[in-house]
């Protein structure tokens, strides 16, 4: 079912997220990708109250394509919820891989022909700092203002004027076995630390398909590939740097699930432990 996601959608899987079984950390925060409802760009989205309802963290995300709208929703947001919203804003990422999108490497594998919704790295940063300014009617709700960053594949993580650097690895789409998934996980994230220099790097976007191939993969996903990405990869990150996993449950028809519950059964596919 790909249709929109409503309140008792979030607060399902929210709660789902929560109580998983045997994992080595609490699962309690949510990326979100854009502020407004989906096909309602100015009315808040449906995620914050249940997030409310939950006492889920959140790292919000604005799509850069239509930033006029989500910025008037996330003033809406906060003038519906108010600091109960601010208390679990933990982020803000301006756009999601804008920047690879301009590149000739998304080019390549777009049939060579321009990306849509993309952005260099200097319209990011000024992007960045018009959220900024945005957000300056709501910082008295916060200790200190919610750092505001920006995420994207490791070449082009590391930005300048952003409080974090958000990034997005997949070993798997860079045609990395499972055999050397937890080595290449281990370079790209230090590759972006070093660019980073003394601000953090928040891992927004890791997992494993449990099935699913097409034309340009070299191997099929599967169960226990997924598990043994969780085991090495997983395990070395929970709780020692910020990370959130793609993804709790499958909810697009894509060729691969990335969804660590079974779409059908609502139950992990795999042991979630940590050795």
């Amino acid at each position: 079912d790909e249709s929109p996601k409503t309140y008792t959608d979030f607060l399902r899987l929210f709660n789902q997220a929560k109580n998983l079984p045997d994992t080595s950390v609490l699962f309690n925060s949510a990326r979100l990708f854009q502020t407004g409802q989906w096909k309602q760009p100015t009315v808040p989205s449906e995620a914050f109250k249940a997030a409310i309802d939950t006492n889920t963290t959140l790292l919000l995300g604005i799509w850069i394509s239509s930033i006029s709208t989500e910025l008037v929703a996330l003033d809406n947001a906060f003038k519906t919820h108010g600091q109960k919203l601010a208390d679990l804003v933990i982020g803000i990422s301006v756009g999601n891989e804008d920047i690879y999108r301009s590149s000739l490497e998304c080019r390549k594998h777009n049939n060579n022909q321009p990306c849509p919704s993309q952005a260099t790295a200097e319209q990011v940063n000024g992007h960045v700092t018009a959220v900024r300014e945005a957000m300056k009617p709501w910082n008295n709700l916060f200790k200190t203002p919610p750092p505001i960053g920006h995420t994207d594949i490791v070449q082009f993580a590391a930005q300048d004027d952003l409080d974090f650097m958000g990034t997005n690895i997949y070993p798997y789409w860079a045609n990395d076995p499972i055999d050397k998934a937890k080595e290449s996980m281990g370079k790209k994230f230090d590759e972006v630390a070093r660019h980073a220099s003394s601000k953090p790097v928040w891992i927004t976007e890791t997992g494993w398909p449990s099935s699913g191939k097409e034309e340009g993969t070299m191997f099929a996903g599967s169960v226990q590939d997924m598990r043994r990405y969780w085991v090495e990869v997983g395990c070395k990150y929970f709780g020692k740097h910020n990370i959130w996993w793609f993804q709790l449950e499958q909810d697009t028809k894509d060729v691969f699930d990335w969804g660590i519950l079974d779409v059908n059964t609502k139950q992990p596919k795999f042991d979630l432990s940590c050795p």
